[in-house]
């Protein structure tokens, strides 16, 4: 026997698949987050932002805008990835070139969930073929982040019509990072 087989743990090895699947899978549903994201941009705050611009900065009731942020989302996540696409096609317009890329990421997306384990069993029982899956969700999950990328990328126009600037997301994210870090309410 070679060290390399001798230092070969199978369990690990499984552990591992499923730690790839697991981060594929994860990645997968960045997306579907970030389509909600994107219309909550692109549909609830642009409309608060013509309602301000109507009716004025002095009619703003926090208390509204919040029970009303938090419906929103709660919708949001409540649709399907797919119902999510087509809505998001609606309120921003996706290039025909993205649509075919995000199309193809819900099927992968669908494929990943309800039935990759059972049609690579062959592979999941050999170490080669193990191996083949981790390759495979590597891959799975870099075309989830191009995807998130691409749709990032489509509301660069909507952020500039809001007034949001990149460098005022970045200040905020690093300072919800520190409070959830130190164990501090991030509200």
């Amino acid at each position: 026997m070679s060290d390399e087989e001798i230092a070969y743990d199978e369990s690990e090895h499984c552990k591992e698949v499923y730690a790839y699947f697991g981060l594929a899978y994860y990645q997968s549903g960045v997306i579907e987050s970030g389509i909600a994201n994107a219309l909550l941009y692109g549909e609830f705050l642009l409309g608060w932002k013509q309602r301000i611009e109507r009716e004025g900065k002095a009619s703003f009731d926090r208390g509204v805008y919040e029970a009303e942020f938090d419906a929103y989302m709660q919708n949001q996540f409540a649709q399907t990835l797919g119902n999510l696409f087509k809505r998001l096609d609606k309120v921003i317009g996706i290039p025909t070139d993205l649509k075919s890329v995000i199309v193809e990421g819900k099927d992968l997306r669908d494929f990943l969930a309800h039935h990759y384990f059972r049609e690579r069993a062959k592979d999941f029982v050999t170490r080669q073929g193990r191996d083949r899956m981790i390759a495979e969700l590597a891959k799975m999950e870099a075309k989830f982040e191009e995807i998130d990328r691409s749709i990032q990328a489509l509301l660069e126009p909507v952020k500039r019509n809001l007034g949001i600037r990149e460098e005022l997301l970045n200040k905020y994210m690093a300072e919800f990072s520190r409070k959830a870090y130190a164990g501090e309410p991030t509200d």
